[in-house]
């Protein structure tokens, strides 16, 4: 069976391209924080989180005006030299560094593209953790909102648009 991406899945869809396609940052990590590995790191987790829906319209089919909360979560391990036990890099410094490149990034493409209303930060997070007492590791969370509008009963993900020609 092959349903219609709902546009929050495209919306998610679109902004992990959009991460994806700098070659600066870290690989975007499809699996959930819980669920990485030392090897996975450094990396950029995206999830969905909440949506709120509002009505702009009230005759039927009423226009929607949708906000969809999202977390971007940058992940780095502290590098040690081995032969030294010399620390190498601050790894919460790191990953605020990561949040600094994509809210640049999301700065310069605040509709993704003609897919939502606006998308904007609304929060920052940072922590830095213990795996188990063995390496140290640095998160910093971008919250971001991604507004957009739909007929209510038509949510799916427009077609994608047609490939640039030769």
């Amino acid at each position: 069976m092959s349903l219609p991406k709902h546009l929050r899945t495209e919306i998610r869809d679109r902004l992990i391209a959009l991460l994806e396609a700098d070659p600066d940052l870290p690989p975007v990590r499809k699996r959930p924080p819980s669920a990485l590995r030392f090897e996975d790191l450094p990396c950029i987790v995206v999830m969905t989180r909440d949506e709120s829906i509002g009505f702009k319209t009230a005759p039927a089919p009423r226009r929607m005006e949708r906000a969809l909360d999202l977390t971007i979560e940058a992940w780095v391990a502290c590098q040690i030299d081995h032969d030294t036990g010399e620390v190498l890099n601050d790894p919460e410094a790191d990953a605020e560094a990561v949040m600094a490149r994509v809210e640049a990034l999301l700065a310069s493409d605040r509709k993704l593209g003609g897919l939502v209303h606006d998308l904007s930060p609304t929060g920052f997070a940072m922590s830095g953790e213990d795996d188990d007492g063995e390496v140290p590791l640095g998160m910093a969370a971008l919250l971001v909102r991604a507004t957009y509008h739909a007929q209510e009963g038509a949510v799916t993900a427009p077609p994608a648009p047609p490939a640039p020609g030769p």
